[in-house]
């Protein structure tokens, strides 16, 4: 998935020091934690680069965190290369004109209701949840559920 947009609301707080800080929804790192416990591998492909958003992906399970990416088809034509991961088995989740080129060749595409127009008239689900506040949270959920993986016990599983 994308970050900006898609795991924030795209809004950047400017730091004195020139540093950005973002803020991420607790639920999805919930559900993005749910998948990496149940063997659904998770990642990220953003063209921004945060210390802080690799390190809670990082924490959150997933192996996947490409930071600084300029072309993301690239970036995952390269992951498929060297992965098991087949094209049709890729969900991914963007928001905005960067991600089009993805949107358009994985098996299932997804973004936040407050996408650019382009990427909501293209996708094959739009979450009626915005970007950092939930759609993670409900594209992953309704995955899980598809796969019968969703759980409402509780306890090992933090977000």
């Amino acid at each position: 998935m994308d970050v900006d947009g898609v795991l924030t609301d795209n809004t950047l707080m400017i730091m004195e020091n020139g540093d950005l800080l973002r803020t991420m929804s607790a639920r999805d790192g919930f559900a993005i934690r749910q998948c990496v416990n149940n063997g659904i591998a998770i990642g990220v492909i953003t063209g921004g680069y945060s210390v802080g958003v690799n390190i809670r992906m990082k924490n959150l399970g997933s192996k996947y965190i490409y930071s600084g990416i300029k072309d993301k088809w690239a970036t995952l034509q390269e992951i498929l290369d060297f992965k098991e991961f087949q094209l049709d088995e890729i969900l991914f989740i963007g928001d905005d004109v960067p991600d089009i080129p993805v949107l358009q060749k994985v098996g299932l595409s997804a973004c936040p209701v407050d996408s650019i127009q382009e990427v909501l008239s293209m996708v094959d689900y739009v979450s009626p949840f915005q970007g950092g506040r939930g759609a993670v949270r409900d594209i992953l959920e309704k995955l899980l559920k598809v796969k019968d993986l969703w759980t409402l016990e509780h306890g090992s599983v933090t977000g």
